[in-house]
């Protein structure tokens, strides 16, 4: 007998440490990261018991009648631990459904975890899926550098790293966020007329809760920071949130000169480096400068997807 309840606060550490042991959680999954833009969204995470033992939470939030896992998260879904095998999630997503259906709720969104943030394979989502009837709403690329098995870099980003070490560049972790968002966020609104998804204060918090994962490496000019890149620090994966650079840096290839520093300090330590999507309007727009650009440095493409389902 599968009991789910909803999450209150009293349970925030109980949740993390399930999040610790999973197979399929990561620090984006923790209370503290779920909750930092808590007014933006109205929280309906579910926690899972057997014989009163954790077995499974679901990040997620409401709109009326419809739930998702979660809008504000790169992904979601169900977090598992390793003993969970196929027959015992699918009979875990059974009694989540059920709750919801319950509870009132029409239909559930779902963005899936990509491989290789798991530490062990996670891809009986995509079979509940199908048992599901979902329909697939959303279909990004995103580029990742396999750094235990890396492809050779093109002529093209050569060039411009070349032009970016005779710039002789400082590039190094720093603390100037407020230089960096300032240059982004110029970007963003001259471009495409929006801000960025977090706010200076948000990014600062945030770093602040989780000061292992989250960082920002600049690269500076004569002292000045002419390019940035904010990167999520996992287990096995550093994933490039944000990377942006000025005029300056444009015309110089700092960005070029930040990725190529990026890959060879953590190509010993980690697996992959996620450069992220290159893609708008969930998946059906791509790109293509963009991600010519990522995968010059090695990079290939990974699929995450979203799917959406109705309960009877």
């Amino acid at each position: 007998m599968i009991e789910v309840i909803r999450y209150t606060k009293d349970k925030k550490s109980e949740w993390d440490g399930f999040i610790d042991t999973s197979k399929n959680g990561t620090f984006l999954h923790k209370r503290d990261y779920i909750e930092y833009h808590a007014n933006r969204f109205t929280d309906y995470s579910l926690l899972l018991y057997r014989k009163k033992r954790l077995i499974a939470v679901f990040p997620a939030n409401i709109e009326e009648q419809s739930i998702y896992s979660h809008q504000g998260l790169t992904y979601g879904g169900l977090i598992v631990d390793y003993h969970n095998k196929t027959t015992e999630i699918i009979t875990l997503f059974d009694a989540l459904n059920t709750f919801l259906a319950s509870n009132s709720i029409n239909n559930v969104e779902i963005r899936e975890i990509p491989h290789i943030y798991c530490s062990h394979f996670n891809d009986e989502i995509k079979y509940i899926m199908f048992l599901s009837n979902a329909q697939l709403t959303s279909c990004n690329l995103a580029s990742v550098i396999d750094l235990k098995s890396p492809l050779k870099i093109s002529r093209l980003r050569k060039r411009s790293l070349k032009k970016a070490n005779e710039s002789k560049l400082s590039i190094d972790f720093s603390e100037d966020y407020l230089t960096f968002w300032n240059i982004m966020s110029d970007n963003l609104w001259t471009k495409y007329k929006t801000k960025p998804v977090h706010s200076i204060k948000e990014i600062i918090n945030l770093k602040t809760l989780f000061p292992d994962n989250i960082k920002l490496v600049t690269a500076q000019k004569n002292n000045e920071v002419i390019a940035g890149a904010v990167i999520y620090i996992f287990d096995n994966v550093v994933k490039l949130q944000y990377a942006h650079a000025s005029p300056t840096g444009k015309s110089i290839g700092a960005i070029d000169a930040i990725y190529s520093h990026l890959i060879d300090k953590f190509s010993k330590q980690f697996h992959y480096i996620d450069f992220g999507h290159s893609n708008e309007q969930k998946g059906a727009i791509l790109n293509k400068g963009l991600i010519n650009q990522k995968e010059g440095f090695g990079s290939r493409s990974i699929i995450n997807n979203t799917y959406a389902y109705k309960l009877p």
